[in-house]
């Protein structure tokens, strides 16, 4: 039985500003210029004492409707704690796969840009909906097993990578869902 009580409600974030020297090249587009790469707020409210809502949202160079501009819902999930093993899982995740998707903060990598193998081969930050199980085995193992929406091969390109099939939450064109 779940006891309710009042939500501890966690907020956090980050935000990354560049600074860009461009070249003049002759095309009308050089001159040194801010941007802001990315700004993100967290939210994380406990519903009660073994639900957590899990929330992140993400403005991407301004957020305008410039060039590259985004704004999205980068994660939104309920987590149910039921003991430490096993745990459930279900709404709009990081993908479990590779170090730089999941802690992808620029404090956790040595560049100012994400790692290429991390925006091309696994394409961070790679989010999608689906449900699974996570946990932890002793003091050492921790593991995630999730069924989410897959990859569209289709989109996957040499310049872009697997970056390409990305579905981005709003559409599922595989009869199957991905198991990672």
């Amino acid at each position: 039985i779940l006891e309710k009580r009042e939500p501890a409600v966690r907020i956090g974030g980050y935000g990354e500003l560049d600074y860009i020297f461009k070249e003049a090249n002759g095309n009308g587009k050089e001159g040194n210029t801010f941007d802001p790469h990315r700004f993100v707020l967290y939210v994380n409210s406990d519903l009660s004492e073994s639900i957590t809502l899990n929330t992140e949202l993400e403005w991407e160079h301004g957020g305008d409707s410039g060039a590259g501009s985004e704004i999205a819902v980068e994660q939104f999930f309920l987590d149910f704690r039921h003991q430490r093993p096993l745990n459930f899982k279900a709404g709009l995740m990081l993908v479990p796969l590779g170090a730089t998707n999941l802690y992808h903060e620029p404090t956790n990598f040595n560049s100012t840009e994400r790692p290429e193998l991390d925006r091309f081969l696994i394409p961070s930050t790679w989010r999608e909906m689906g449900a699974g199980i996570h946990g932890a085995l002793g003091d050492k193992v921790d593991y995630q097993l999730l069924v989410m929406n897959g990859l569209d091969g289709s989109k996957f390109t040499a310049a872009n990578g697997l970056r390409g099939g990305r579905q981005k939450v709003e559409v599922d064109n595989n009869d199957s869902k991905a198991i990672v």
